[in-house]
């Protein structure tokens, strides 16, 4: 498995959705330029986007981004259930395409 970045001025893109996007709660925010770095870091040989920060999946709902995801809080609390001996609910959804 290969871990790519996304470039810095993609960053950057992601980084005003977050700000100008879903902290500014601007529901009309123009995703288009956000969705653009998914489908060129996919052209990169990306098979599946980490959200690592807690913003990230609330902009994939808000924004009907499109694309493989793994929401990583998501993960770990269903990792922190599971070794605390509860059940976790496998029907709910992990990724969005």
């Amino acid at each position: 498995m290969e871990l790519l970045h996304p470039e810095e001025a993609e960053q950057e893109i992601i980084h005003e959705m977050i700000y100008d996007g879903v902290k500014a709660t601007n529901y009309n925010y123009d995703s288009a330029p956000a969705q653009a770095v998914l489908r060129a870091m996919e052209k990169r040989g990306v098979e599946a986007f980490i959200l690592g920060c807690t913003e990230v999946p609330v902009a994939v709902q808000m924004y009907k981004l499109q694309g493989c995801f793994v929401d990583a809080t998501e993960v770990l609390a269903e990792k922190a259930v599971a070794w605390a001996g509860g059940e976790v609910n496998s029907s709910l959804p992990h990724k969005t395409k």
